[in-house]
Parts: structure tokens; C-alpha cells; sequence
């Protein structure tokens, strides 16, 4: 299983919420919490989008 998010506003990037609801979601789908989180950051470091788990 695998799982992508990205940021309502790519601009200011991902909120604590959205990361939130990231872990959650990865959680309840079973990923191994050892797994590696992919993540896309912009210029000024905001976090884009973020991904993890099997293709």
C-alpha cells in the first residue's frame, strides 16, 4: 500500500494538521512505521508533499 499527500497551499507548504492526518492515515492502512517517508520541499524549505510505503 502506498500513500501520497500533498499541500493545500504548496506556497506556504503543509501544515501540522495535514502531517497529522498523514500518520493517521498511514496508520490505519498498516504501514510499517519503520518505513521511509518521501518527501517534496520547496525553495524556502515548506514541505510540498510528502509519500510512503510500497508501490
Amino acid at each position: 500500500m502506498k500513500i501520497e499527500v500533498q499541500a493545500a497551499d504548496k506556497k506556504t507548504g503543509m501544515t501540522l494538521a495535514e502531517m497529522q492526518q498523514f500518520l493517521n492515515q498511514c496508520d490505519q492502512l498498516g504501514i510499517d512505521p519503520r518505513s521511509t517517508v518521501n518527501a517534496v520541499v520547496g525553495f524556502v524549505s515548506q514541505v510540498k508533499s510528502m509519500k510512503c510505503g510500497n508501490e
